[in-house]
């Protein structure tokens, strides 16, 4: 349980933190299709890689993995629904049959609806969600984050240095 609040209170430093807004920015959009695509030996390396390579915040990352899988675990009829109209669409019928002779992409698993559903949805969805992530953090640290360091409830809350020493805190 302590660790939790460990957790969010790392997560709150690094928000509050000089670090980039872009970085968070990318951390929450990796997080976001990572956990609305299911588990794939493929695609989550390939994520990771890329959050790694571009210079994103792992812990970030590891806090709202778990938060966006909570969130888009009741979405998962609408990406079978959707995935289904996709796979089952004469239209895309050549692109599948071609796709399914490339030996790579098999292991994608982008014949399951709810794979497909997902591919669908994070692949329209990456570029807008990065956009507003970028400018919802941008509003917290402009707007938010003074508010609150000069408010009274947060210098009541405050932990004296002495007693951070005791606790063996830093």
């Amino acid at each position: 349980m302590v660790s939790i609040f460990i957790i969010i209170k790392n997560f709150l430093k690094y928000l509050n933190s000089k670090e980039s807004v872009e970085s968070i920015a990318l951390s929450f959009t990796i997080a976001f299709v990572f956990s609305l695509i299911p588990f794939n030996f493929i695609i989550h390396p390939i994520l990771l890689f890329l959050l790694i390579i571009m210079n994103g915040n792992i812990l970030i990352f590891i806090f709202l993995t778990p938060l966006f899988s909570i969130i888009s675990n009741p979405f998962i009829m609408n990406l079978h629904n959707l995935g289904t109209s996709a796979l089952t669409s004469t239209k895309l019928l050549n692109i599948f049959i071609y796709s399914s002779s490339i030996p790579l992409l098999n292991y994608t698993n982008w014949n399951n609806t709810i794979s497909m559903g997902a591919y669908i949805i994070g692949g329209i969805s990456v570029i807008p969600f990065y956009f507003l992530t970028k400018k919802i953090v941008t509003s917290y640290r402009l707007i938010i984050l003074p508010k609150i360091k000069n408010s009274k409830v947060l210098t009541i809350f405050k932990i004296p240095k002495w007693i951070k020493y005791i606790i063996g805190q830093s």
